[in-house]
Parts: C-alpha cells; structure tokens; sequence
C-alpha cells in the first residue's frame, strides 16, 4: 500500500509534477519556491491524480513542527482515542474529551505545509498510551493464566520504543513511564554515560533528540499493536503507510541525520513504510543514491513537468560528486560554473572568495574551485556529458585571460581582462584603502596610484613577454613507466625527438617579434592594469607600498574587493564574462527547432533563436524578450505535431536559455 504515480499541480508555486514506480524512500530536493511543501499538501489531499493503493494510510509531517511541553494526566490520556499515528494521518488537529495539558486550543487546526503543525504536541501522551497497552495486555494475560503470568509469556511492549532509542540515541537510555504524580506522568530518560544517575523527562530532551523519536513513534505503535496482539502483521509484500515528510533534518544535527535516513531506508527495504520527503540537507543528498534522489525545478524552468530524477547512473551520479564536491550543488537549480583557484576556506583570499565578493550576481551560482584552466575545461566537459537532468542549470567556465582562450568550448568563458586580480588593480579602489596611511605609503589620489602601478608594469615588461612566448610554444608531457627502463628511456628519446622537431618547425624569431609586438601594443593603449599579469603586478604594489602598514596580504585583497565591487571599472570589465554565463543562448536550439516540420510558428521561432545565439557569439546579448522566447518555445514544442525526441531536445535546450 503506497502511492507510486502521481501527476499533480495547481497549488502556489507548483505547476507540474509527475511520476512513475516510485520507490519506497524518495527524497525531493530543489530550490526554495519551487513547489516541494506544495507536491506533498497535494498528496496529503490524494489529488485527482494520485494514485495511492487500495488501503493506503498516508500520514503527514509539516515543515513548521513545534513541541509543546505540559503536565499530561491520567484522565487525559484514558480520553484520549487515538495513537500519534492517527494524529498524522489527520488534516486538521484532534479534540479529545479532556484536554491535555493547555492542547485542547489547537482543536481544529489545519495542518498545511504554510502553517503550524502542533501534532508532535501529543507524542508523550502517546507514549504514555503504550504503557496504558502495557498494562491491559498484563491485566488480560493475568485473567488468561489463572492469576499468575509465565516468565516470558508476555513481550515488553517498550521493547521497539527500547531499541528505537538505542538506535538513533544510544547516549541516551529509556528509563520507562513514571506515574507517580498521576497529575504528571512523566516520560523518563537517563544519559548512559555521566551522569547515570539523573532522571529526566522527554521535555527536558533536546528539540533534535525530541524531533527523532517522533519522526518514528508511529512505527513503534504499529509494531505494538502486534505485540499486544490488537493487529497482525503485514505480508506479502504489502507496504501499510506512506509517510509525507516535509524536511526530516529540521533540529537534526548531522551524524543523526544520517542515523534517521538508514533508519527510514529500513523500514522502506522491509516494505513497512513509504517516505516521500523534501530535503535541502547537504548530508542527507550526498547519501542518497540515484534510485532514492529526486529533482524538484522551478515551473519557469520545466513547466512540462518539474519533477525528474537527478540522475539515471550511479556511476554518473558519482563521478559528478567528485566532481562538485557536494550534491546539494546540483539541487540548487542556478548555474554551476567551474572556476580557477582554491576554495573559500575562511581564511584566505581564494579567487572563490574575491569572486563573491566582487560580483554580486555569482552569489547564486555554484561556483566549483578547480585548479587551472585545463581542469577547469575539463570538469565542464565533463559535467555536461554526464546527462544530468538539471532545467535551468547550464554547466559553465570561468577562467583567466593569461594563455589565452583559442579552441575552448564555447560554454568556457574568459574574463575581459588578464585574470581575476587585474579586477582589483582599480587606482579608485586602491585610493580608498590607502586614505588612512596616505602620509606613510607616499600616495593619496588615484592619479599617484595608478602611475604606481604603471610604473611597477614597466618592470614586468620582459617577463610579460617571457609568459607569452612560453604560451605560444608547443608543449609535451612525458609520463613515464619506471618499471621499464629500456622502454621508458626509448619513449623519452621519441618524445624529446618529436618535440624538438616542432620547435625547429615554429619561426622563434618572427614568433618573438609577434609577442614583442602584442606587449608594445599593450602598453601604447595604456591597457597594462588590464593585460599584465594581475596577480604578479598587485602583489609587487603591496610589497612596495602597503606591506608596512601591518595590514596582511589576505586582508588587503578582502578590503580591496569590497571597495573594487562598487566601481564603473569592474562593471566594464566583468559585465560581459557574467553576461555570457547570464544570458547563455545555447547553440543546438536552432538546429533542432531546423529539424522541426516547417511552419509559420517553426520559422518565427528559428529566425529569433539564431539572432539571439548570433547577438551572443558577438558578446552583446539581451534579457529583454529571453524569457517570453523560452515560453513559446516550451509551448510550441507542447502544441506541435513533433516526434517524442526533438520535443525532449527542445524542452532541454530551452530551458538552458539564460534570461536575467
């Protein structure tokens, strides 16, 4: 008994969504607003479309659970008809005779993904309830065997609620239910280490240890209702319960987050429950595994069907992680873009770093730190071969200017300047950073400053042709086989042979002559701050002039960017690296919309396409009208009379168009 397809939608930020065979543990993940507490509401409800087998008890857990403390009473609980379970499984919150504690307020609540959910308000009642159970099951087998009980005969019905605690908290111990204050039973727990010896009540718990045990009370009163006998098991195969679970790591810290996903993958395996739960945990995505891993995007980006499965390889699947780092990278639904330079550790001024801070808008993107540019090509390569399925998420990157960018990939943009550093090298920002220590470094206005630089580039001359001509001559890798030294040393003599024959090939002097002629030209057009090695030329500038301040080299790149952000300088360098990646026009759009049947509509949307790729080969793309072209285009790959692959095609290259 489970829900195994579904094609909903209608509900606040969800337009579409559907799927087939679902497993029994399915985790949805994906961008805030994409619709993921809206698809569970909508299974709540068992929408039109649902469909959930005969029998099916779906229980629901909201995203806003709160945990009330009070005195539960023993009247209370006798009045109190239903397990937690049952709780969940309801659209609004119960009302029981008595109330417990001061609970009787939430009667009649709705318990929607946009509101409060209170239910984990009667999880220590219902513990209470067990003990309840307890004693019956003893009354009647007290009856049963002529006033006595067998050693043995009878199962401790605190036995799976025992192991449930040893599971997921084994610091902690069950100690049982203490009734002595029949105004207040208490639900009692020790620490097994330390302090053993203190009581505590399931109040005083941490709301994470609270939040673990309720995800998985409702289990642990089923397999009591077969203990006592009230229930008999399920066989054959036959899943009881479909759990909708709306973001299971809320108050979790990491280890019991992994510790509550094995426990729900057990329970799915043994076929005792069906999870449908959202996630944004980066803990709980790298675990799950490519059959359990759902992609919920936002309607603007797939409106045929917003759902899919991340990936259909665990090998992919994989391969992709190492690659990333993390799988929540991938759920973000934002452009993954591979960079250069090490990753944002806290501490230095890695080109991850400088970038965020100089460039608001990469501050959504998922930049990935890969070390130099032929990994960096490589990774995006890569990425876009391993067939994710990832609407609105194009695999880019971002590199330095330095070797050049001939024969890249068009999906691997430069930046407008020699690298990441020659963004800094702004003589307004520099001026502003020095204003306090004007008298000690010698320089105040950006005039002062930017002849400093000029003067410092000067010096670099030699070696920026040095650099370009290293860049110009061809290259070899020897990889070489120590285990074999004839062939090893037969393979070296072939490969400096043939390296020798290529430069003997190459006119060094009319080559030289060149990259003398591209550094005069660089410095006639006054582009020195732009075209030199940035990183080289900054830090001879900080080792002249700022390094006796006492402000460090990291520290000093951290302040510079803030104040570089803001400036006319960087918004003309580095508006056309992020508009490429920004209002990225993918390339196979107009020749898969060419392989449409020809038609009014086709021809329109072809002419359009190849003038926007063409405006974006150029360097000069526009927002305005990308995103209404993506929506005639989804709708006419809907409409239109087309086999089932160009549809697919056009629904995918559409939803890579780029559009602000």
């Amino acid at each position: 008994m489970a829900i195994r397809s579904f094609d909903v939608g209608g509900h606040r930020g969800l337009r579409r969504a559907a799927a087939e065979d679902l497993p029994n543990l399915c985790a949805i993940a994906g961008p805030n607003g994409a619709g993921k507490s809206s698809l569970l509401e909508q299974l709540k409800r068992r929408a039109v479309k649902v469909a959930v087998e005969p029998g099916t008890e779906i229980m629901y857990v909201g995203p806003h659970r709160t945990w009330r403390s009070g005195n539960v009473n023993e009247v209370a609980v006798l009045g109190m008809p239903m397990d937690f379970s049952a709780i969940l499984a309801q659209d609004a919150m119960p009302g029981f005779p008595y109330p417990i504690a001061n609970f009787q307020a939430f009667s009649g609540l709705s318990r929607q993904g946009s509101t409060g959910d209170d239910a984990q308000a009667y999880v220590k009642a219902s513990i209470i309830r067990i003990r309840n159970k307890k004693q019956q099951l003893l009354n009647r087998e007290w009856d049963a065997q002529g006033g006595q009980i067998a050693a043995g005969s009878v199962p401790d019905l605190f036995d799976p609620f025992r192991e449930l605690v040893n599971t997921l908290l084994p610091h902690l111990g069950w100690v049982g239910v203490n009734d002595a204050n029949s105004s207040d039973i208490r639900c009692e727990f020790r620490n097994v280490a330390g302090e053993a010896s203190r009581v505590f009540d399931i109040d005083e718990l941490s709301s994470g240890e609270k939040a673990a045990i309720a995800l998985f009370l409702p289990f642990i009163e089923r397999t009591v209702k077969v203990l006592s006998g009230e229930q008999t098991p399920v066989t054959d195969g036959v899943v009881p319960v479909t759990v909708l679970l709306d973001e299971p790591e809320l108050h979790l810290h990491p280890l019991l987050q992994l510790n509550v996903l094995e426990y729900m993958r057990t329970l799915a395996r043994e076929d005792r429950a069906q999870f449908i739960f959202t996630v944004h945990s980066p803990s709980l995505l790298d675990a799950l595994t490519k059959d359990e891993l759902f992609l919920l995007s936002p309607a603007e980006l797939a409106p045929d069907n917003q759902l899919s499965r991340l990936v259909d390889s665990s090998e992919r699947l994989e391969a992709v992680r190492a690659m990333t780092g993390s799988t929540h990278l991938l759920t973000r639904c934002k452009p993954i873009v591979f960079i250069e330079g090490e990753p944002d550790d806290g501490a230095k001024a890695t080109d991850e770093r400088i970038a965020r801070i100089l460039l608001p808008d990469v501050a959504h993107w998922a930049l990935i730190p890969t070390q130099g540019k032929p990994q960096v090509i490589k990774a995006a390569k890569e990425m876009r071969a391993a067939k994710l399925h990832l609407p609105g998420m194009p695999v880019f990157g971002l590199v330095d200017d330095d070797q050049g960018t001939t024969g890249t990939p068009d999906f691997v943009v430069s930046w407008s300047a020699c690298m990441l550093e020659n963004l800094l090298l702004d003589p307004e920002a520099l001026s502003t950073i020095v204003g306090p220590y004007s008298a000690a470094v010698g320089l105040s206005t950006p005039a002062e400053i930017r002849r400093s630089l000029l003067d410092l580039a000067a010096l670099q001359i030699e070696e920026e042709k040095r650099l370009r001509l290293k860049d110009r001559l061809p290259r070899a890798t020897l990889a070489v086989d120590a285990s074999d030294i004839m062939s090893a040393e037969k393979y070296i003599n072939e490969t400096a042979a043939d390296y020798l024959k290529k430069i003997k090939a190459i006119d060094l002097a009319g080559l030289q002559r060149n990259v003398e002629a591209v550094v005069q030209g660089i410095v006639d057009r006054g582009e020195q701050l732009e075209r030199f090695h940035g990183k080289k030329l900054l830090r001879a500038w900080y080792d002249k002039y700022f390094k006796g301040i006492g402000i460090g080299w990291n520290p000093f790149l951290i302040e510079l960017a803030r104040h570089a952000s803001q400036g006319e300088r960087l918004q003309r360098l580095a508006a056309p690296a992020i508009d490429r990646i920004r209002l990225y026009f993918p390339p196979d759009l107009s020749q898969t919309l060419g392989n449409c049947p020809q038609g009014s509509q086709r021809d329109a949307l072809l002419a359009e396409c190849t003038e926007e790729r063409a405006l974006w080969e150029r360097g000069e793309p526009k927002a305005d009208g990308r995103e209404a072209l993506r929506r005639r285009i989804l709708q006419y790959a809907h409409d239109a009379t087309i086999e089932d692959g160009l549809k697919t095609a056009l629904v995918q290259s559409a939803s890579a168009i780029g559009t602000a």
